[in-house]
């Protein structure tokens, strides 16, 4: 057996895929509840759980509406309002005059550990990946602040979250927060290469280009979130002026890193660039002419050119 192999419960209660579905991920006490948008069958559905003493939908929970204006098939143009509660009983009819939601996702607990802290933070953070995801509508009008947390409870909100993905992907098809890969988007030539980065340790990943003399680094890069103490003074400069910029934010695919949400020019000299711009993704001092590779198609990093025999092989051609 794989050892990535899990076990998911499915249960539906009106013996279709389509009708209201109980989901359960075991060994925890998550459960997640899928609903079509039909407003009669969920009040009956609610009035029968509350008479099973279903404490479910009578307690702190998240939940999530999802649809579009041009039909369940047109992902490319999926809305998404995801929203708190401390019921859902008395929260669901509120949202019933929305016409383009087309399915709702109820995430609980069967225990008592998940509080309103808990649901602030999980919907804080799911929204936080909805945001990264530039397939999705983001229906919510308000902003999600992250609630005041202890560790051991982000802790437990992260596992929860792990494992509500999960289901929330087999019941949807894919999983709607997974952010896109760093993608180049050209392939290099010999006057303008494309550069990249992989670490082997860490998550830190990135693709860049020289233009007009800049150095480009581009959208969807991967930072580490720390700054060490031997960084440059030009590196806290950089991470300062992203930070203030709105350049950067927290990965939500890779906790404890931040990820470029936009391109951004280095505009420094071009001989100290490629190590300003790699020492500030690495939050260290590293040499770019060593790190940056040359980016080829269907080769691994290892065995790219680094930018600095790059620019040996320019200087040796007449």
């Amino acid at each position: 057996m794989n050892a990535k192999s899990t076990e998911i419960h499915l249960f539906l209660l009106d013996g279709t895929p389509e009708g209201v579905i109980r989901a359960k991920k075991p060994p925890g006490d998550g459960v997640i509840f899928s609903f079509p948008n039909d407003p009669p069958r969920i009040i009956n559905f609610l009035k029968e759980a509350k008479e099973k003493r279903e404490t479910a939908i009578d307690s702190a929970c998240v939940y999530i509406l999802l649809g579009s204006e041009g039909g369940e098939e047109e992902s490319g143009n999926r809305k998404l309002y995801i929203g708190q509660a401390d019921s859902f009983a008395h929260r669901i009819p509120n949202h019933f005059d929305k016409e383009w939601m087309q399915r709702i996702f109820l995430l609980a607990s069967t225990g008592t550990w998940i509080t309103t802290t808990h649901v602030k933070y999980l919907e804080h953070r799911l929204l936080k990946m909805a945001q990264e995801i530039r397939d999705l509508s983001i229906e919510n009008r308000n902003q999600s602040n992250r609630p005041n947390i202890s560790q051991e409870a982000i802790a437990t909100g992260e596992k929860f979250l792990e494992n509500a993905r999960m289901v929330l992907g087999l019941l949807i098809g894919r999983d709607i927060f997974q952010p896109p890969t760093v993608q180049p988007r050209k392939i290099s030539d010999a006057k303008n290469p494309l550069l990249y980065f992989k670490s082997k340790r860490k998550a830190c990943e990135a693709y860049a280009r020289i233009i007009d003399g800049n150095w480009v680094m581009q959208e969807g890069a991967i930072f580490d979130m720390e700054i060490k103490g031997s960084a440059s003074a030009n590196v806290r400069k950089e991470r300062q002026k992203m930070k203030r910029g709105g350049f950067l934010d927290n990965d939500q695919q890779n906790p404890g890193y931040l990820r470029l949400m936009q391109d951004y020019t280095f505009r420094t000299s071009r001989g100290s660039a490629s190590s300003t711009s790699i020492s500030t993704l690495l939050g260290g001092p590293v040499s770019g002419n060593k790190y940056w590779h040359i980016w080829e198609e269907n080769v691994p990093y290892e065995e790219q050119k680094s930018y600095g025999d790059y620019l040996e092989y320019l200087k040796s051609k007449p």
